[in-house]
């Protein structure tokens, strides 16, 4: 049996009762480690991308703390604006009244 590449056999033969067990287990195995492998490179990639989604979601915290922080001081600006715009508008009424 050394001598036999089983790999060149169709699968349809190893099936057979002649062959030993043990070459049909070994086939499996072999068969077996590319999905190992590739299961082991897409647990890899699936932690890469998991790190890089907690970066990303940080940097969003980042942002919107700061995004927070521009919507306070625009509602200071607009009270501020406001309350400018009425005392003008204040000032303007008494010196009509003044004049007139």
């Amino acid at each position: 049996f050394l001598a036999i590449d089983f790999s060149l056999l169709p699968i349809q033969v190893l099936y057979s009762p002649w062959v030993p067990a043990q070459v049909q287990s070994v086939r499996l195995f072999v068969q077996q480690q590319p999905a190992d492998q590739f299961h082991q490179e897409l647990q890899q990639e699936v932690s890469r991308a998991m790190e890089h989604l907690k970066s990303v979601n940080f940097q969003c915290s980042k942002l919107t703390d700061k995004l927070n922080v521009v919507d306070q001081r625009t509602v200071m600006n607009k009270s501020q604006i406001s309350d400018s715009s009425a005392a003008l508008e204040e000032i303007l009424r008494k010196r009509r009244q003044k004049e007139g």
